[in-house]
């Protein structure tokens, strides 16, 4: 078994046995998954729950943060999936499961592709784009978290701003 999963395996026991239910204790976990010495997996421990920081693609800088209850229930998450320094992706957690995932894919601080889960599997995506100049929206559906219907796209009279509240608040 590599030593990076030794590490992570290790690491997940020692949280299930302990359940990290300190009194007000704030205290963090390393993990250098790769051996290079620098860590790629952090938590971070306060009264209400943990974060567990990861480093991806192992250039020192986390690319996801993810927040679990004491319980160690997923509550949310967010994450830099193009590695540029920007968090454009965010989870949208409902009992401890993904309903959706937002993303912002031309960092302008506004949402304009989102995918809707089921059960942890991925239904439907939609997306907001111009092309030539027009406003469209593109969908697709899933099953079992495979595509199985094409691209619809569709002219739309939206802006990007209208697009991201119409996902957001389904």
């Amino acid at each position: 078994m590599p030593k990076a999963i030794e590490k992570l395996l290790f690491l997940t026991l020692f949280l299930v046995a302990f359940e990290c239910h300190s009194e007000g204790l704030e205290y963090e976990t390393l993990v250098d998954l790769n051996g290079d010495g620098i860590e790629d997996i952090k938590y971070e421990y306060d009264k209400t729950g943990y974060y567990e920081l990861i480093d991806r693609n192992f250039d020192g800088k986390v690319d996801e943060s993810l927040r679990y209850s004491l319980d160690h229930y997923l509550l949310s998450g967010t994450s830099d999936d193009d590695f540029d320094g920007v968090f454009e992706t965010r989870l949208v957690v409902e009992n401890s499961l993904i309903s959706s995932v937002l993303v912002d894919t031309n960092n302008n601080q506004i949402v304009d592709l989102v995918f809707r889960y089921k059960n942890s599997l991925v239904q439907t995506a939609e997306k907001y784009s111009i092309e030539y100049g027009t406003p469209v929206v593109a969908r697709i559906s899933y099953e079992f978290g495979y595509p199985v219907s094409h691209e619809k796209v569709e002219p739309s009279s939206m802006t990007e701003l209208e697009f991201q509240h119409s996902v957001v608040n389904k």
